[in-house]
């Protein structure tokens, strides 16, 4: 979130985690480009966006890819991994541990 708004990109993230929440809304607090929410991203409704940043396990992958393609279906989403990709798709770029994907 913070590398994104460093670059002028509003950003939203969410946190199950209260700690990881708490500690994220702090760090973030004068920041006007990012909003941080507690919640689970399976239950919430996604905004419209253009990208989109995830640090999920392995396990979780093929339903983010599944719930990507039905909420953005027609639309371009570029998505950034990190550490775990998506096992049916090939990446456009990889820098270190993260992946870009391309959702056409």
């Amino acid at each position: 979130l913070l590398l994104a708004a460093d670059r002028g990109i509003k950003s939203i993230g969410y946190e199950l985690n209260p700690i990881l929440y708490s500690f994220s809304k702090i760090r973030t607090r004068n920041n006007e480009l990012i909003e941080v929410k507690f919640g689970n991203i399976w239950k919430k409704e996604w905004p419209d966006i253009d990208g989109m940043y995830v640090f999920l396990l392995d396990r979780f992958m093929p339903r983010l890819d599944a719930k990507i393609t039905h909420y953005y279906e027609g639309v371009s989403i570029k998505v950034v991994t990190n550490s775990f990709g998506f096992p049916d798709r090939k990446p456009k770029e990889t820098l270190k541990n993260m992946d870009l994907y391309v959702f056409d």
